[in-house]
């Protein structure tokens, strides 16, 4: 932790203390306010229950370190305990943007003159703006200063998008090259085949859940893939990303004259 944390952490330790400890004096000088009333005072045995109270209420000083402490303790332990998810998933997220960086680079690092081990991150720029399934989007950043190139990596719901800036040296594919365009409707022509595992797979073991997977796919000119892995996912069943990988490996693309495909797909799974 870094010692402005410490800081913070000790003037809101030093806050709850002057807050209790006031409250406190507080609500004893009330007590002896009301107990110098012309009321109370014709009453000798309300008086005397009250002096006892005022004396009971009367701050300690060691008790109110200790009631400070105690909150100040349960407070940061709830801190501590989100800003672990919180670096959890952002950490997750970041392998994901690295994955998506490195396959963006075999593509494209040559275009801009520069090689992978010039590009220096990531840089977390945001975490925000939750999608519509309650992901939150990423942009993650790698920079190479000479020459000036920035690729972003924005991580959402959907999979992973590369944004470049700088200035090309060269074209970055051959104009008789084609680009593949017909991942997401090949997938989703077999999406009933994935659903069908699912729910078999949720039969067989009705203790196994998941809502999602995130897949990587390498498809070659031909359109066979040629590697498959899944980068994240709540699946708690070897055997059912084993299946899901093997469906997914079975998957035909168009052959033609493409480039090699990298491409990440967010699979959203759901029971019948």
């Amino acid at each position: 932790m870094l010692l402005n944390e410490y800081f913070i952490w000790a003037l809101f330790f030093l806050v709850a203390f002057v807050s209790i400890y006031g409250y406190r004096l507080l609500n004893t000088s009330a007590l002896k306010v009301f107990a110098n009333t012309a009321r109370i005072q014709s009453d000798p045995k309300s008086l005397k229950k009250l002096n006892k109270a005022i004396s009971k209420k009367y701050p300690s000083v060691i008790s109110t370190l200790i009631g400070a402490f105690l909150g100040v303790v349960v407070v940061f332990s709830l801190y501590q305990y989100f800003e672990s998810s919180r670096r959890d998933t952002i950490s997750k997220y970041q392998e994901m943007a690295t994955t998506a960086m490195q396959n963006e680079c075999t593509a494209h690092c040559s275009v801009y003159g520069i090689t992978q081990n010039q590009l220096i991150g990531p840089q977390l720029e945001q975490d925000c703006c939750y999608g519509l399934n309650s992901y939150p989007n990423y942009i993650f950043i790698w920079q190479s200063d000479n020459p000036k190139v920035i690729l972003k990596e924005h991580i959402d719901t959907s999979g992973t998008n590369a944004v470049w800036f700088g200035t090309r040296v060269k074209v970055d594919v051959d104009p008789t090259i084609l680009v593949r365009k017909d991942m997401n409707s090949i997938i989703q022509q077999n999406q009933n085949i994935i659903d069908d595992a699912y729910q078999h797979a949720l039969t067989i073991t009705p203790s196994m859940h998941g809502s999602f997977a995130v897949v990587h796919l390498t498809i070659a000119p031909n359109g066979q893939v040629t590697h498959s892995n899944i980068i994240s996912t709540d699946i708690n069943s070897v055997e059912f990303k084993n299946n899901l990988l093997k469906i997914f490996s079975n998957l035909h693309f168009s052959s033609g004259n493409f480039q090699i495909t990298y491409y990440t797909y967010h699979l959203q799974l759901k029971q019948r």
